[in-house]
């Protein structure tokens, strides 16, 4: 029952994700949050990894956010202000062997949602950052693999709970918020 447009996009296809964002505005009238949850993972050694896994791998999880942020912030100035939602992870904030490609996507993710938090301030469009730690979804079993690697089990958060901090965080304008607050232990460490 609820007003909803879902486009399929490609999220390392500029013009794809400019046509998702006009599609949005053209329906809506406006565009108030954007919000960039595409992500690839990849686990491998970054020494024998794909150049092409890794190439796809970047693409999706820091140039995706970058075209539709390209493509949402002229909306967001023309209307007033908005909110930029960029999904990171805990591995955003900590290395972890064997997730070298995936981990340098979400800490390059985490600088432009710092840099960008600067840069339109003044524009009165916020940006947070949700850095959740290990979520129960099929994640995991869908990332580029090196042979022989086996993927992580399934458990960790519920996407419910990840979707519940980030509205909290949306609603009160954080900066940045660690999903559950227990990973700010392993951050820590």
């Amino acid at each position: 029952g609820a007003n909803v447009l879902p486009v399929p996009t490609d999220m390392t296809d500029p013009a794809a994700v400019r046509r998702m964002v006009e599609a949005t505005v053209e329906r809506f009238g406006r565009l108030d949050i954007l919000i960039n949850n595409a992500a690839v993972g990849i686990y491998a050694p970054i020494a024998t990894a794909s150049p092409e896994q890794l190439e796809k791998v970047i693409a999706t999880n820091w140039l995706g956010p970058v075209h539709a942020i390209q493509s949402a912030v002229p909306h967001m100035r023309k209307q007033g202000g908005g909110q930029i939602i960029n999904i990171s992870s805990v591995a955003g904030k900590v290395a972890i062997p064997w997730m070298g490609g995936y981990c340098g996507t979400k800490f390059a993710l985490n600088a432009l949602s710092d840099a960008l938090r600067l840069e339109l301030a003044a524009d009165h469009i916020q940006v947070i950052s949700v850095c959740p730690g290990r979520i129960k979804t099929p994640f995991m079993q869908n990332a580029f693999r090196a042979p022989g690697f086996r993927p992580l089990p399934p458990n960790g958060i519920s996407a419910e709970r990840v979707a519940r901090a980030v509205l909290r965080a949306s609603l009160r304008g954080k900066r940045e918020i660690v999903v559950p607050a227990s990973n700010h232990i392993f951050i820590w460490l």
